[in-house]
C-alpha cells in the first residue's frame, strides 16, 4: 500500500490531491473525472487525501 500511495504522491507531501489524480491518469475529461473524484467522500471539503483515506478507498474498490 506504501508504494501504491507514494506513486500517487507525486509532490511527496505526504498527501494525494486531486491534481495528482488527474496527472497520472491524465484523462480526456477531466473536468468531469475532477468532479467525480469530488463526490468521493473522503475528497469532500478538501482536495487532498492522506495515506490512511487513500487505503480506505482503494479497499472499497477491491470489494466492489
Amino acid at each position: 500500500m506504501d508504494k501504491c500511495f507514494n506513486f500517487f504522491d507525486i509532490d511527496g507531501s505526504g498527501l494525494i490531491s486531486i491534481e495528482e489524480f488527474l496527472e497520472i491518469f491524465k484523462f480526456n475529461d477531466e473536468k468531469k473525472f475532477e468532479n467525480e473524484l469530488k463526490n468521493i467522500p473522503e475528497f469532500q471539503d478538501k482536495n487532498e487525501l492522506d495515506r490512511y483515506e487513500f487505503e480506505q478507498i482503494i479497499k472499497k474498490m477491491i470489494k466492489m
